[in-house]
């Protein structure tokens, strides 16, 4: 199975499919299914993971910001 890597509106970043999550030190970080949700708030008490705390802190990213003619 090919690696999927998709970015929610206003969430986390969502993996899926065959990979590996390391650690800074390059220690394997485990992982619980094939399906991951990575924080792109940092409000996150799990972090790399995603607790839902977008939700509770208004998180906006930039491809929700109006593009430029």
């Amino acid at each position: 199975m090919s690696t999927r890597l998709q970015v929610k509106k206003r969430g986390p970043l969502m993996v899926e499919g065959d990979f590996k999550l390391l650690d800074s030190d390059g220690g394997e970080l485990p992982l619980h299914g094939p399906r991951i949700a990575l924080c792109r708030c940092g409000a996150s008490a799990r972090k790399p993971f995603c607790d839902g705390s977008h939700n509770r802190v208004g998180f906006c990213a930039g491809e929700d910001q109006p593009k430029e003619p």
